[in-house]
């Protein structure tokens, strides 16, 4: 039995809180940032760097007719959420594995966003440890390898990105969640500021956000039952 388990993040730059990142909001539409500058490029893309950004909410559901579970940040803090999905997911592997089974990780863009951010955010905090004298060298290395294991190596992805690329001329431009959501349709989704609303503290409207993107349980169903849109359907979707 193959089983598929979605997942989805939010990112946002890693500021003190509310005070900083208003002041910088405020620096850099006065002009007062250069554009060539740490701090511009942190602001403006933060969100995309692990080693400059957060996880902010883990989206995941395991198959087509799960709950779809969001650990928010905002509700307890960065290691707990990664700390709780890590541990979830290895179990999971260990009973799939028990029974002779496997799953997938399935998502947009997770083979070069995703995936990567978690792993790097959680060798952040392992790396933490080590240096306060929390653990050894030795207890290190073996938790950061335990989850490089389990995202890259023990839990293969399928990337709703990766596989439309033939579609696309094998281009990046143009090809994202909007135009394959056109393409099998689904409804799009703008994405808005979600920096602003978390640093604001407006929660609900990043929950929003994530539940009408989160479609991708119902999409692969959709391309398992009914197989990918043809270059004709694409080229709609790209003109639409």
């Amino acid at each position: 039995m193959v089983e598929y388990v979605f997942i989805d993040i939010e990112t946002v730059p890693d500021y003190t809180g509310k005070e900083e990142y208003i002041q910088l909001k405020s620096m850099l539409e006065s002009g007062r940032i250069a554009q060539d500058s740490n701090k511009y490029w942190k602001f403006k893309k933060g969100s995309l760097d692990p080693h400059k950004g957060r996880v902010i909410a883990i989206t995941y559901q395991k198959g087509f007719k799960g709950t779809t579970e969001c650990l928010k940040e905002w509700k307890s803090s960065e290691i707990k959420i990664l700390d709780y999905f890590y541990f979830h997911i290895a179990a999971l592997a260990k009973e799939y594995k028990r029974r002779g089974e496997h799953f997938y990780f399935v998502g947009f863009n997770i083979v070069t966003f995703d995936l990567p951010f978690l792993f790097n955010r959680m060798r952040y905090y392992e790396r933490q440890k080590f240096e306060k004298g929390e653990q050894g060298e030795a207890e290190f290395l073996d938790h950061v390898g335990r989850r490089f294991n389990l995202i890259y190596r023990r839990v293969p992805p399928i990337d709703l990105l990766q596989i439309h690329l033939p579609h696309n001329d094998f281009r990046r431009p143009r090809l994202n969640h909007n135009t394959v959501f056109k393409a099998y349709g689904f409804e799009t989704v703008e994405r808005g500021d979600i920096k602003e609303w978390y640093y604001l503290g407006q929660y609900s409207k990043i929950e929003d956000y994530i539940k009408r993107e989160f479609v991708y349980p119902a999409l692969m169903e959709k391309i398992i039952n009914q197989g990918l849109v043809s270059k004709e359907e694409w080229k709609k979707a790209l003109e639409g």
